[in-house]
């Protein structure tokens, strides 16, 4: 199934095409770049079909746009030509392929298209004309670091990032990374995630039912409580560096700090708190222990961006060094202070702009708006123990007027676009975090006045599975989907979330769909009468899949042998009510979140394709077999259902 969203935005078919097989000679003289086209020509070539048809005989890869290929952009497409580094240009009109951009990123990109053509085409480019460009330079994720037993998953789902041609990792450093001056810093580290990995919601009871202060998320899933070697994150910046993606650490700073507050107990602002999550900004050693902190990662990274954190600053103006000063002058000095660290060192700083902004939203379940971000709050219940009354914050937001404007603003309270002006009017330069563009009402409009473009966010572990159900990796398909459409806006959505969910059920099943059929998989069509409630799994709330486990899929082999393979609501089956055309609006966050059909259905269209017709929706899924019974003659598969109260229908079984 061809995804015309996945293709280069503009792109004339003139004729069938060539075939692009191992002998095709690539000329670049970039490692990666020879290195995708060959993989995919690789991935499906079969030998006897390599006298079928013409073929390419080159594929060229050329830096520059000279005027005859803008003139051919033109002439073809109409005026669409941008100035854009990024941008490239494909034709493969004749017996060669020739990829122009003016950067190695967008010849990197134009590999990537050829690579998305040749799936399930019997390597087949056509003959064609494609021009494309993005209409934002910054585009990608935000996600942890991941433990030793996800390494593979991740340098995987950096491919799907270049796969949807994003170019920007923001990735979470915390106690996740081993500390080399301070290895307290890992052990403590270690000690604090187990205790709060103790039972799922335990985080959940200590920030928001025990405490009579307001508490940062604690982002135990960081390097899925422990850490890792810099020698293996120096690995994992090369892969992604490789492939064109920049990588921007974030060095959680004032807030979020429970791994430094941890080893330095004496540095807390909060001394009477358990669990300190802020440093004091007064205490002298706060700083030269930051400051380590921040060259070892530097060392490591090599980046141009540093991320320092600062959001959900509770906790100020507590300890004898603080008490008494404005909470503006609190948080725009210690701002400052790290922003001429890094500026001394050529690196520009970036951080989380909620404390910045005079904001508010509504919160349902007392019927009235609250304050948030850096408004003044004052007493209030805390939020899941209303017998404990939380104090007061002063407010922060006039701090704004006290930081560099070239500070780049990393804006999570999307949902109202005026908070966004507060930055684009002082020319700060602002980029969505934690950022879903399946959300984004008036998308070109607001993209239009400035907006740098977006990363979304996963704060749990990076898992296949994590990614999947935090609807992570569709975000990551959708959000690139519209950053390289120039006529995207919120009224083709719909259409946009079937192409992508299509596209992602191709992708993730590519070689069940078109390679040799060997009986490794079987693909079900199927639905359910159930309906469960769709929760994050993030900031300490664990996933356990027996919860969401239906029933089994027995396979049957003619020795005898039989496997079993689950299925769990939320993953390869939801309901038979959901549809991306049936939203329904619960409560909406600053973050532009809401409970809906399409929350739900982005955690299973990486294993299923949602199907919607007179308005139900049954779910193609392709499961894997077993390894145990791989290779053996399958005779019989049958469903086996395991909860009440509700109906599975499988309507279709086959064996691939």
């Amino acid at each position: 199934m061809k995804q015309e969203k996945l293709q280069p935005k503009y792109m004339k078919v003139t004729g069938e095409g060539r075939r692009l097989n191992p002998s095709c000679e690539i000329i670049t003289e970039i490692p990666i770049i020879k290195s995708v086209v060959e993989e995919a020509v690789a991935r499906f070539y079969r030998y006897e079909d390599r006298d079928r048809g013409e073929e390419y005989k080159k594929v060229i890869f050329r830096r520059g746009f000279d005027i005859e290929t803008i003139d051919c952009i033109k002439s073809i497409f109409g005026d669409v030509y941008v100035e854009n580094e990024e941008g490239y240009f494909i034709d493969s009109t004749g017996d060669e392929i020739t990829v122009r951009s003016e950067s190695e990123r967008g010849l990197f990109y134009g590999a990537q298209s050829i690579a998305v053509m040749l799936e399930g085409t019997g390597n087949i480019v056509p003959a064609m004309t494609a021009y494309e460009y993005p209409t934002v330079p910054e585009r990608g994720v935000k996600c942890y670091i991941p433990g030793m037993d996800h390494i593979s998953f991740f340098k995987q789902f950096i491919d799907m990032m270049c796969r949807y041609k994003h170019n920007t990792l923001l990735l979470e450093i915390g106690g996740a990374m081993e500390y080399k001056k301070y290895p307290e810093i890992n052990v403590e580290w270690v000690k604090f995630c187990d205790d709060i990995r103790e039972y799922s919601g335990k985080s959940r009871i200590i920030q928001e039912a025990t405490y009579s202060w307001r508490k940062d998320s604690m982002h135990v899933e960081n390097g899925d409580g422990g850490y890792i070697s810099q020698d293996v994150v120096r690995e994992l910046v090369r892969y992604c560096k490789e492939r064109y993606i920049n990588v921007i650490p974030e060095v959680l700073c004032l807030s979020h700090c429970d791994y430094i507050c941890r080893a330095f107990p004496e540095i807390a602002e909060r001394s009477n708190d358990p669990y300190p999550d802020t440093y004091c900004p007064s205490h002298p050693k706060s700083y030269r222990i930051l400051f380590d902190i921040l060259d070892e990662i530097i060392d490591v990274f090599d980046p141009t961006v540093v991320h320092i954190g600062h959001d959900e600053f509770y906790t100020y103006g507590k300890c004898p060094r603080c008490k008494g000063k404005d909470p503006v002058d609190i948080f725009a000095d210690d701002v400052n202070k790290i922003y001429d660290y890094l500026h001394a060192k050529g690196l520009k700083t970036m951080l989380w702009a909620d404390k910045f902004l005079n904001s508010s939203y509504y919160e349902p379940m007392h019927d009235k708006i609250m304050p948030s971000g850096g408004a003044e709050k004052g007493p209030s219940p805390a939020w899941e123990n209303e017998n404990i009354m939380c104090e007061g914050m002063g407010a922060t937001y006039k701090s704004i007027d006290k930081v560099p404007r070239d500070l780049k603003m990393f804006h999570w309270y999307w949902s109202d676009e005026e908070y966004e002006k507060e930055f684009l009017n002082r020319n700060m330069p602002t980029t969505y975090g934690n950022y879903n563009a399946t959300q984004h009402k008036n998308y070109k409009q607001r993209m239009k006045a400035g907006m740098l473009g977006g990363l979304c966010s996963n704060w749990s572990t990076l898992s296949e599975v994590i990614m999947a159900w935090n609807g992570v990796i569709f975000d990551t398909a959708f959000n690139g989907t519209v950053f390289w459409d120039p006529d995207y806006d919120y009224d083709v959505r719909d259409e946009t979330l079937q192409s992508v969910a299509s596209d992602l059920y191709n992708w993730k099943n590519m070689y069940a769909l078109h390679g040799e059929r060997t009986g490794n998989y079987i693909r079900v069509k199927h639905t359910t009468t159930l309906d469960m409630p769709y929760s994050l799994m993030h900031d300490g709330v664990f996933l356990d899949r027996n919860e969401y486990l239906i029933g089994f899929y027995i396979v049957t082999c003619d020795n005898g042998r039989e496997a079993k393979i689950p299925v769990h609501y939320g993953e390869s089956i939801s309901g038979i009510n959901e549809s991306f055309f049936n939203e329904t609006t619960g409560n909406l966050m600053n973050d532009g979140n809401i409970e809906s059909s399409v929350n739900k259905l982005k955690g299973v269209c990486y294993q299923a394709m949602p199907v919607t017709k007179d308005g139900k929706t049954r779910y193609d899924a392709i499961l894997k077999i077993p390894d145990h019974v791989r290779g053996f003659n399958i005779t019989d598969v049958r469903f086996e259902q395991t909860v009440q109260n509700c109906e599975v229908m499988v309507e279709s079984i086959e064996i691939l």
